[in-house]
């Protein structure tokens, strides 16, 4: 998700039906129990990031290529944003198209 969607998310003003449009409308739910009323939005997403190589002037050639996993947690109390935390996992692909 791009940063300047999460910096338009702001607590204690943006409501579920504003992120639901700015971040999707499938995200993964959770549902606290105690206190009542609090529940935690989930989206989740991957990217393949190529790292280039110089060769000669502006030719490059792909050198590596790592997996991105974000999570982005959004904490809702009632109808709206308590807190936002993002996450991303980076880790080395060892033969590209088998992330």
């Amino acid at each position: 998700m791009p940063r300047e969607t999460l910096s338009r998310i702001a607590p204690g003003e943006t409501s579920y039906d504003e992120v639901l449009t700015l971040c999707g409308p499938d995200p993964e739910e959770r549902e606290q129990v105690s206190p009542p009323g609090r529940r935690t939005l989930v989206y989740r997403g991957r990217r393949v990031v190529p790292h280039r190589r110089r060769r000669l002037g502006w030719l490059a050639t792909v050198h590596r290529w790592d997996v991105e996993h974000h999570e982005v947690e959004i904490e809702l109390d009632g109808d709206r944003v308590r807190d936002v935390q993002a996450q991303v996992h980076r880790s080395r692909l060892t033969q590209p198209g088998t992330a």
